[in-house]
């Protein structure tokens, strides 16, 4: 672009250069030599004064001597002239990539408007990721600190739990020795662990409390006192304390991203936490669970009680659930009758089926009786037109029922899906043999017999009656 914009430069100074020489000039040698010819017509032809004349003259010289510069300068010209296609091309390609200019500034605004607001968007998942990070930070600091914990944990356990492994190291010792016969080994452990048992006993005032804690289950088993005696009727139990249950860590609340915290439903009323009743327990145990919560009260902030629904939310979610149970038995209705129409369609077109079939068999036994040959006589005519009504009769009956049965399952559809029918079965019709007498086949006899008389009759006319008369 810059090339041709100082191609065009160029050409614009020498225009102007050229326009700055030929200024006072004619523009040609015609033109030039036309006022001179002019001026002396002047002179000669016309009356004038003395130095009009000599004005006239001192013109004339100037054009003269203006003359190589008229030439130069339609020289160039033309030289100029040549170069104005090359200039207009020149133009052409300015406007043409001025253009192209154009329509990439304006895809460059759009894309600039596309990357503003992926950048806006940026910012938001920046913030999101910040609010998670710190979530995460939270979340690894409650990690670490429940694995401490949980450290501390095992290791009261394995303390608490080291005297019961002990006591089954020796046991498990003691059954080997036992079971291999090794009676010196045997009592020497014996000693040992009395020895050791006395010695803690002695020394130790929390061993001794610790393990009056531990056989008091036993001793209660047994129904023993304390000291090892049997329990009378009147004594009771012994009183073990059960130790208060730790209480539940309270959850931290999580902060959420705006577009998930916007997604989380409001607390229904229905699925407010039902408070449980405490577990009734030793008056030492609330006392000792009180004094930890005071101090508790002290070290950490109380959390933010939640906000209780009011009676508007409760009156909305209950009109809410209503409306759902109302839409719900209307899609059960609807859903019932469709299918109710469905089994009546069934039920019509299966009678329809079954009544086809049937007239359709009776056509094709009329059909096979009439190819058979049977007697022309009005007897059998009536007999066949009395088993056809009585065919058909049942047939319409059938259908009947089957109708009244769609009815029925239309009306009660509404209430009972499955609805039995109570209507009678169709009466099954069994097909009787007609009973045929021997003079039904008299008259068909008949006519064979004369139907062979006749052919016989023909036969001997063209054999012997024919050729006799043409010999004679």
């Amino acid at each position: 672009m810059e090339p041709l914009r100082n191609s065009l430069g160029k050409f614009r100074e020498e225009n102007n250069a050229m326009r700055a020489q030929s200024a006072g000039l004619c523009s040609s040698i015609e033109e030039l030599d036309l006022t001179i010819k002019m001026l002396n017509d002047r002179m000669v032809h016309e009356s004038i004064p003395l130095s009009e004349e000599k004005r006239l003259v001192k013109e004339i010289k100037d054009l003269e001597k203006t003359r190589s510069k008229v030439i130069s300068n339609a020289a160039n010209r033309a030289k100029l002239q040549g170069t104005v296609v090359e200039k207009e091309a020149i133009q052409d390609q300015v406007k043409i990539i001025g253009e192209g200019i154009d329509g990439i500034k304006k895809e460059r605004q759009a894309v600039r408007s596309k990357i503003k607001v992926l950048e806006d968007e940026l910012k938001l998942v920046d913030a999101e990721i910040g609010l998670l990070q710190e979530d995460l930070d939270a979340a690894t600091a409650r990690k670490d600190k429940a694995y401490e914990s949980l450290q501390e944990l095992r290791a009261v356990r394995d303390a608490k739990n080291a005297s019961s492994m002990h006591n089954r190291t020796v046991l498990t010792r003691a059954r080997d020795y036992s079971s291999r016969n090794m009676l010196t080994e045997l009592q020497e452990l014996h000693k040992t662990e009395v020895d050791k048992f006395m010695t803690q006993w002695c020394e130790s005032k929390a061993f001794r409390e610790d393990y009056e804690k531990r056989i008091l289950t036993s001793l209660n088993s047994r129904q023993l006192t304390r000291d090892g005696r049997m329990r009378n009727p009147d004594e009771k139990p012994i009183f073990i304390e059960s130790q208060a249950p730790a209480p539940a860590p309270e959850p931290i609340p999580v902060k959420l991203p705006a577009k998930q915290a916007k997604e989380v439903p409001a607390p229904q009323a229905d699925d407010a936490p039902k408070t449980e009743a405490p577990s009734k327990g030793p008056v030492k145990s609330h006392k000792a669970k009180a004094a930890l919560d005071a101090d508790d009260d002290y070290e950490a902030e109380p959390l933010k009680e939640k906000a209780k629904p009011t009676e508007a939310d409760v009156a909305k979610l209950k009109e809410i659930k209503r409306q759902e149970e109302i839409e719900k038995n209307k899609l059960a209705l609807e859903r019932k009758k469709k299918q109710a129409e469905k089994q009546a369609a069934k039920a019509a077109a299966r009678a329809q089926k079954e009544a086809e079939k049937k007239l359709k068999v009776l056509k094709e036994e009329k059909k096979a009786k009439k190819k058979s040959g049977a007697a022309d006589t009005d007897e059998p005519s009536e007999s066949d037109a009395k088993s056809d009504e009585a065919m058909e009769a049942p047939v319409e009956q059938e259908v009947a029922p089957a109708s009244t049965m769609i009815k029925k399952e239309q009306k009660e559809s509404a209430r009972h899906r499955n609805v039995v029918s109570k209507a009678p079965p169709p009466k099954a019709i069994l097909k009787r043999k007609k009973a045929q007498s021997y003079w039904s086949w008299a008259g068909p006899a008949a006519m064979v017999a004369a139907v062979l008389v006749a052919l016989l009759a023909v036969l001997g006319y063209y054999q012997y009656y024919l050729p006799a008369n043409a010999s004679n």
